[in-house]
């Protein structure tokens, strides 16, 4: 006869004599139990089935498996008594809150030596799961930036549950960013006091004055309890750069081909404290012409320190004839001084045509037979403006030295139209000035609305 055949007989033999038995049977009712670690105790139930009348009692204990006792819960053993008509009793073994970050745990306990007129069940045995209440200690995030003109950058430093007392170590360490240019180094140790869930490390960070590409640095976690560290361990921090570089100011400039000149700017970036340096610059044709249309220029900006703009004069020449708007573009050059150049190295200048341009201006007033006074106004914009309203705006004062504005008067932009108004102060009001802006304005068209003519 073999092995599993003698196994499967001495089982078919025991549960024979179990349902042949007419007394108790004392079992737990179920084969695991899961308790957290904050819990203070397990309670696992026994139960007792069939036979009530009478008084039966089963010994119990304790056996470490993954968990152990002294550490994770405390060894246990004992007697239980069950009181005649009595079904339930209950083993309370004590749970252990060791303050470590921890996979799942297990011990079990065992059921033996009944007495009186009772046997065991099949479920003698009961496993008991400790379920861990600690959240390791790891950093919020994974992932930082910060604008180097920020000044600092803030980690979190988190860990969840009701943790012990502990510490742990920090430190940074140079990626493309260096310390003592870029971020002051740290290193150090951290303490979470007992139940503390939050801690907050500030990493300073310099602005070095100087167009680079983003830079990065790393913020390591270590030394901490086993077990007590998460898996975002270490943070990387991005730097990005705040600094657009040695530029124009703007893309595009207009300037009238009457105005003489055009002035534009070129900064030195956002930061005062880059150094003194110097940047050349020079004019380059477009559909405007160098002596004709403006006078061809080059040189060389100096910026001192703390300086933060240049501006570049470039003569306009007005050739007095009718033509379209014209263009040409001033290009920065060479940089000294360890500058950086920014995105904005060339500056387009459209010059825009004035023939035809009419300032607008009084060209008659005259009393009316009601005393009012009746201004005829003249002047007119560009052809290119005959989409746009022309704007005249006439202002009137009793008094030289204070104006304020009258009326605002609209008409289509073609040159040489003109229009009335009538001001109609009540005679004996005093003295009445007026005045209207040498500077033609317009304005667009308001487009129809939908339904209406």
């Amino acid at each position: 006869m073999n092995t599993i055949y003698r196994y499967l007989l001495l089982i078919s033999m025991m549960l024979l004599s179990q349902s042949l038995f007419a007394g108790s049977t004392i079992q737990f009712p179920a084969r695991t139990y899961t308790v957290n670690e904050a819990a203070g105790q397990a309670e696992l139930p026994v139960v007792r089935l069939n036979d009530f009348d009478t008084i039966v009692s089963v010994e119990y204990f304790t056996v470490e498996a993954t968990a152990s006792g002294g550490q994770d819960f405390t060894a246990t053993s004992g007697t239980l008594t069950f009181a005649a008509g009595e079904t339930n009793r209950a083993i309370m073994v004590p749970i252990l809150n060791d303050g470590l970050y921890e996979a799942l745990e297990r011990f079990q306990v065992a059921l033996t030596n009944v007495t009186g007129d009772a046997v065991l069940g099949m479920m003698r045995v009961a496993t008991v799961s400790i379920q861990d209440n600690e959240t390791p200690v790891q950093l919020e995030f994974s992932a930082y930036r910060a604008r180097e003109d920020e000044g600092s950058v803030l980690i979190g430093l988190v860990r969840g549950g009701e943790g012990e007392a502990l510490t742990l170590e920090y430190a940074t360490a140079n990626g493309t960013a260096l310390a003592g240019e870029d971020y002051a180094a740290m290193s150090g140790t951290l303490a979470f006091e007992a139940g503390e869930n939050l801690k907050l490390l500030t990493v300073p960070i310099f602005n070095d004055g100087l167009k680079e590409s983003n830079e990065t640095l790393q913020l390591y976690l270590t030394n901490a309890p086993a077990g007590m560290l998460g898996a975002a361990k270490t943070a990387t921090i991005t730097l990005v750069d705040n600094d657009p570089g040695v530029q124009f100011e703007f893309k595009r400039e207009w300037v009238h081909e009457t105005d003489g000149a055009v002035e534009v700017k070129v900064i030195r970036g956002n930061d005062g404290g880059l150094g003194p340096f110097t940047v050349d610059y020079a004019t380059t044709a477009g559909t405007a012409q160098a002596g004709v249309h403006y006078v061809e220029t080059a040189g060389t900006l100096s910026f001192g320190t703390g300086e933060m703009s240049r501006s570049v004069t470039v003569p306009i020449l007005n050739d007095l004839a009718a033509s379209a708007d014209r263009t040409f573009q001033i290009q920065l050059g060479q940089l000294s001084g360890g500058a950086v150049p920014g995105p904005t190295q060339t500056l387009t200048v459209t010059i825009l045509d004035m023939t035809g341009m009419q300032a607008h201006a009084f060209s008659r007033m005259q009393l009316l037979p009601d005393r009012c006074l009746e201004l005829i106004l003249e002047g007119g914009v560009h052809s290119r403006y005959q989409s746009f309203f022309d704007l005249y705006s006439v202002e009137t004062s009793a008094d030289l030295d204070l104006w304020q504005t009258w009326r605002t008067l609209e008409c289509t932009g073609a040159a040489g139209d003109a229009l009335r108004c009538v001001d109609s102060t009540p005679p004996g009001a005093g003295s009445r000035f007026y005045r209207m802006s040498s500077e033609p304005a317009i304005t667009p068209i308001p487009p129809p609305t939908p339904g209406r003519l």
